[in-house]
């Protein structure tokens, strides 16, 4: 070994410089049958171990990083443009509301939506012919003209948001559990790992997105795509190019659910790990994980405000987390014990004042945000209720079940 690489060996020339510095590093000054060349060798390999384990030390701080290609920065530029300029119309119209607000009239709104959401009643159920397994995912459309129900079999159906008229029907495009989005197109995942766009009812795969399971997919305002797997991984695509974009790895075990924050900047994802991690699509870095169920997460839903994640999980649970203070700390604001079984899905209305969620216990809860309140209860399903979703004038509610019907609530 040369000495020189031991910046400190340089200031060592005696053997008693030798024996000073052993005994400032706390070891033995001298061993049995030791020479002078001996000691001095045992004094820099010694320090060389120091440096070592400095090194590691500092090589496990490092962050560790992939970097990303020139396209997943420009899309990442456009997401932060896109969303700054959400988030300044969310603050916008806040201040508005600050301006106009009256005490009295707040009280008398919240009542008009509390009575508003009592009147929902069952207003039709519906089967699917041929169908053999549960319907396990069902969303209305943004004109909120027609309903998409995923089956466990495979198959995809389209139906009228009114009647429940089967308008279409598609099989073998999966193998069974679909999940599926609905925005200017739909968009479907199986069991089989691929995802397929659905355009004018014109199918066209991108086969093998994911090597298990794909358990969620999220449509972006963008033009793309984020998906969530069983194989522990999510997601990102261009809808426009029909391409990956970027793959990101970070749960320990299977990714359930997801959530797309309103303003497109960030995606949550949980799962059977129990842990809901919170994703910047802006710069690609996970903010934070957020630690509070103690079984596995099957239901996320940001509120349209921006403000609230509402997670639902196995231990019967749903709990509210406010992002505005989650650089504070990251306990969630309200726990509500919600259901008697696991909460399957969960649901903010459009304007942000209620939260729906469904239940393993057969029930459709109906909740009143700010105090998180239950408003109602809706009872119809004979087994386990799978999936729901509210359409974005607040009249209708859609869900799901085991049993393999859908049931339409509205307002008697």
């Amino acid at each position: 070994m040369n000495f020189d690489e031991i910046p400190i060996i340089n200031d060592i020339e005696t053997d008693d410089d030798v024996r000073e510095k052993l005994k400032e590093l706390n070891q033995p000054i001298v061993l049995p049958n030791e020479t002078n060349e001996d000691r001095k060798q045992r004094l820099i390999n010694l320090l060389q171990d120091e440096e070592d384990e400095d090194m590691e030390s500092d090589e496990e701080e490092e962050e560790f990083y992939t970097p990303g290609t020139p396209e997943l920065q420009d899309i990442r530029l456009k997401i932060l443009k896109y969303s700054l300029q959400k988030s300044n119309e969310r603050l916008n119209n806040t201040k508005k509301l600050v301006k106009t607000f009256d005490n009295i009239s707040y009280l008398k709104h919240r009542r008009a939506i509390i009575e508003h959401y009592k009147k929902f009643e069952l207003y039709g159920s519906q089967t699917i012919p041929g169908n053999t397994r549960a319907l396990g995912s069902v969303t209305f459309n943004p004109k909120c003209d027609s309903i998409a129900v995923g089956s466990w079999d495979g198959s995809i159906s389209i139906l009228d948001a009114s009647t429940l008229e089967i308008k279409q029907s598609h099989r073998n495009f999966h193998t069974e559990k679909v999940t599926l989005d609905f925005g200017d197109i739909l968009v479907s995942g199986g069991n089989e790992g691929t995802i397929i766009l659905w355009n004018d009812s014109k199918p066209t795969p991108i086969k093998q997105a994911h090597s298990n399971r794909i358990t969620s997919l999220k449509l972006h305002h963008l033009n793309y795509l984020l998906s969530t797997s069983f194989d522990q991984t999510w997601k990102f695509w261009d809808l426009t190019k029909q391409t990956e974009v970027c793959q990101q790895e970070g749960h320990s075990k299977e990714i359930f659910t997801s959530s797309l924050h309103p303003d497109g900047s960030i995606f949550t994802t949980s799962g059977l790990d129990g842990i809901i991690k919170i994703w910047d699509l802006r710069s690609g870095r996970l903010l934070t994980n957020l630690i509070g169920h103690s079984k596995p997460v099957y239901s996320l839903d940001w509120s349209n405000n921006g403000n609230y994640l509402a997670s639902g999980s196995g231990d019967c649970s749903i709990k509210i987390w406010d992002f505005r203070q989650l650089n504070r700390s990251n306990e969630e604001i309200y726990t509500i014990p919600a259901h008697t079984k696991l909460v399957s899905d969960l649901k903010f209305s459009n304007d942000g004042n209620t939260l729906i969620s469904s239940s393993y216990d057969e029930c459709i809860n109906i909740w009143s945000v700010n105090n998180w309140i239950k408003i109602k209860s809706l009872k119809g399903h004979n087994d386990k209720v799978m999936n729901i979703d509210i359409n974005n004038e607040e009249s209708s509610i859609i869900s799901s079940g085991w049993e393999r019907t859908i049931k339409l609530w509205k307002i008697e």
